[in-house]
C-alpha cells in the first residue's frame, strides 16, 4: 500500500494531463486516456523514469482518488545509446512521486551524449530522445537573510556568473521537512543571456506546486529548513516546457481551474518529458530562529 502522505501528490501527478490541453477546445474523456512519462538523466547520474496514465479531470469522475492501476508498475522501460541498451528495473523508492520508478546503475549520464527512451505499457508505446548538455550549471555563492515582510521566514539569494555559458537553466528545489521532493521552483527558469547582461543575483523561491499540498503557500523558507537546490543546464525544449509549467501553476489556484498552456514536450506516443540535465546540487542548512 502506498503511504498516505503521497496520496495527494500522486493525484497531482496524474492530473498533469490537464496542463497538456488548450483552454479553448472542449475535451472528452477519451482525450485523456494516455501514457504520461516523467524522465530525466543527469550528468554523472543514473536515469530516472516515472510512468503513469492520465485521467479525465471531470468533476464527476470517481477515479480522481489514488488508483494504483494508474502507476506503470508493469511497464517495460528501455534506455539506449549508440553503444548500449539497458532495460530499467522498476522499484519502490519513496524519494520520488509516485514512489515507484524505473532506473539502472548500468547507465550513467555523460555530457554531450544522447539517450533514447522507449516505454511499453498495455496498449501504449512511447519514445523520446535527449542529449545531456555539455555545459554544467553552477551557483557561485548564496546569501541567506531574514525576510523583510515577516520575521518567521528567510530569503535565499543565489549569485550566478554562468561561467560555463549555459544557454538555458532551470532550478529545482526541495525544502525539508515540508517537502522532500525536488520540484521545479517558482519561476526558476533562466536564459543564460540574463546573467551575461550583468544580472548575477536571483532570489530563490519554493515550488508553487507545494501550494497544492498546503493551504498557505509562501515562497520563502522557514528557519531550520534543509534546502536542496539543483541548478541545471537544460536545452531549449526543456526550457520551454518548464517555463510554461511555471506559468500554468502560477495562474492556477488549484489543479482544476485557470488558464492552461500546452505542455507538450518530446514524448512521441504519450505525454510528458524525457530531458537531459547537467546539474550542480547544493544543500543549505538554514539557521534556527534565535530566541532573542
Amino acid at each position: 500500500m502506498i503511504d498516505r502522505r503521497y496520496s495527494n501528490i500522486i493525484l497531482i501527478l496524474l492530473l498533469t494531463a490537464i496542463f497538456n490541453c488548450s483552454c479553448i477546445k472542449r475535451y472528452n474523456e477519451s482525450d485523456y486516456h494516455n501514457i504520461v512519462i516523467e524522465g530525466w538523466i543527469d550528468n554523472g547520474q543514473n536515469p530516472v523514469v516515472i510512468v503513469t496514465k492520465s485521467i479525465f479531470p471531470g468533476l464527476n469522475n470517481k477515479k480522481m482518488t489514488v488508483d494504483i492501476s494508474y502507476v506503470g508498475i508493469g511497464a517495460k522501460v528501455i534506455v539506449s545509446t549508440e553503444d548500449q541498451t539497458e532495460t530499467l528495473e522498476g522499484k519502490i523508492d519513496t524519494h520520488y512521486v509516485p514512489p515507484y520508478v524505473f532506473t539502472t546503475d548500468k547507465i550513467i549520464g555523460e555530457a554531450g551524449k544522447t539517450y533514447n527512451l522507449s516505454v511499453e505499457w498495455d496498449e501504449y508505446t512511447a519514445t523520446a530522445s535527449t542529449t545531456v548538455p555539455l555545459e554544467q550549471a553552477v551557483i557561485d555563492s548564496f546569501k541567506v537573510k531574514p525576510d523583510k515582510m515577516t520575521d518567521s521566514l528567510l530569503t535565499i539569494a543565489a549569485y550566478v556568473s554562468n561561467p560555463n555559458k549555459c544557454k538555458y537553466l532551470n532550478t529545482f528545489i526541495a525544502a525539508q521537512p515540508e517537502q522532500d521532493l525536488l520540484m521545479s521552483s517558482f519561476f526558476g527558469t533562466f536564459k543564460g543571456e540574463y546573467f551575461e547582461k550583468g544580472n548575477n543575483m536571483v532570489t530563490l523561491s519554493k515550488p508553487l506546486k507545494s501550494a497544492l499540498y498546503h493551504e498557505d503557500y509562501f515562497s520563502n523558507f522557514r528557519y531550520g529548513d534543509s534546502v536542496t537546490i539543483k541548478f541545471s543546464c537544460i536545452d531549449s525544449l526543456a526550457f520551454t516546457y518548464w517555463n510554461n509549467f511555471n506559468f500554468c501553476t502560477s495562474v492556477n489556484n488549484n489543479a482544476m481551474a485557470g488558464e492552461i498552456r500546452n505542455l507538450k514536450a518530446n514524448i512521441k506516443g504519450g505525454e510528458g518529458y524525457w530531458f537531459g540535465y547537467n546539474s550542480s546540487v547544493y544543500t543549505l542548512l538554514l539557521p534556527e530562529k534565535s530566541e532573542n
